[in-house]
């Protein structure tokens, strides 16, 4: 297994460092995140065959979103699901999506790490599908 990991800046990294992601997730949230476009994605590969993805989209207030995706399953991080009505845009003003489904950036950097780990949705976070957004709701 091996990853891929589509900054929002700079070129694709393969197999990133487990501690230099929680830098950029943690340590350097601002300055990392926001210098460019707020968004990013990671492909897990299995025998150069991409088995998951997991599209990571910021905002300076609310945190880390988190779309996990496979060939069988569709989720959306949430946090508050009172606050799926109400949206919000990332740092280049491309990204539209429910604050409810914003992580703070700690229990984001543990979904980011299981992923990278195992190629897998984590289960340190509660996910919805795309089907639970409401009407005035959005993701990416």
């Amino acid at each position: 297994m091996y990853t891929l990991f589509y900054p929002p800046h700079k070129k694709t990294i393969k197999n990133i460092d487990i501690s230099q992601m929680k830098k950029y997730v943690i340590d350097e949230f601002e300055s990392y995140w926001f210098c460019s476009t707020s968004d990013a994605e990671i492909q897990c590969f299995e025998d150069d065959e991409m088995i998951s993805g997991l599209s990571i989209g910021t905002n300076i207030k609310y945190g880390i979103f988190i779309h996990y995706t496979d060939d069988t399953e569709d989720k959306l991080s949430l946090y508050d699901e009172t606050k799926l009505n109400e949206v919000v845009d990332g740092a280049d003003c491309e990204l539209w999506v429910s604050t409810g489904l914003f992580l703070p950036k700690e229990l984001a950097w543990e979904v980011i790490k299981d992923f990278l780990e195992t190629g897998k949705a984590s289960d340190k976070v509660r996910w919805i599908s795309p089907d639970d957004i409401p009407e005035n709701g959005n993701y990416f």
